[in-house]
């Protein structure tokens, strides 16, 4: 996956959230917030972007299991973060 890839799975989350109507709104929050921050982090050439991780994997421990589909889009960034560096 490359850079272009992870904007775009940050911009499927951001679909699901929309098509998502029972998510906990402090949740759609923090998952907005983190799409946001992976935003800033992919324009500061990878020099950003500390914490992401750890915010993303907090964020799939309370989505697993109300919000399968939110759980999986999350992990791939996750993991792409991680290849990335960031």
């Amino acid at each position: 996956m490359s850079q272009e890839d992870l904007k775009e799975a940050v911009r499927k989350l951001e679909q699901e959230l929309h098509q998502t109507e029972d998510l906990d709104p402090e949740l759609r929050a923090r998952l907005a917030e983190v799409g946001r921050e992976i935003d800033e982090a992919l324009g500061e050439e990878f020099s950003g972007g500390a914490g992401l991780g750890d915010k993303l994997r907090d964020l799939l421990l309370a989505l697993e299991t109300s919000h399968p589909t939110l759980t999986t889009t999350v992990d791939a960034i996750t993991r792409q973060l991680s290849r990335l560096g960031i």
